[in-house]
């Protein structure tokens, strides 16, 4: 396990929080996983999605009841991008902590809940078609990776 970033105070969260980014090969307690995310490679390339929310970004999201963390993003993967994988696994994590008061309205674990990422190649790409949450999906360059603002933010991973 290997701490690599530590942010404070970050704005779409109940203040004062905190959120560790740890590379592990450790899965943390599976309870407290709210959403998984994959880095999925196509030879050298990586698969992004191009959300409407959000414009490109990797693929993945929230966990689905009664799904597990892998599940999730295998599912999130298909969703968003067409792609199917195997040998999924686990690169890593963010920690998120709050240390106020929980909001009435916070519908995650409180005051600690977790992020997952992991990686695997693609073994098949289907096509998909827009919808109310994609516009499509890329294979992206390594040196054009670098553009997207979920990498530069999270380049250690």
């Amino acid at each position: 396990m290997r701490i690599i970033k530590i942010d404070k105070d970050i704005d779409w969260l109940p203040k004062p929080n905190q959120i560790t980014t740890i590379i592990s090969d450790v899965m943390p307690d599976r309870h407290l996983i709210t959403c998984s995310f994959v880095l999925a490679f196509s030879n050298e390339e990586i698969i992004l999605t191009d959300l409407h929310a959000r414009g490109w970004d990797i693929p993945g999201g929230h966990i689905e009841r009664e799904e597990s963390a892998e599940e999730a993003v295998i599912r999130e993967l298909y969703e968003e991008t067409g792609a199917k994988i195997h040998d999924l696994r686990l690169l890593g994590f963010v920690e998120i902590e709050m240390f106020g008061e929980k909001p009435d309205n916070y519908k995650y674990p409180f005051p600690k809940n977790y992020m997952v990422f992991f990686w695997s190649n693609i073994i098949h790409l289907d096509d998909i078609q827009p919808n109310d949450e994609i516009r499509g999906r890329g294979l992206i360059k390594p040196e054009q990776v670098l553009y997207v603002p979920w990498i530069m933010d999270n380049y250690e991973l």
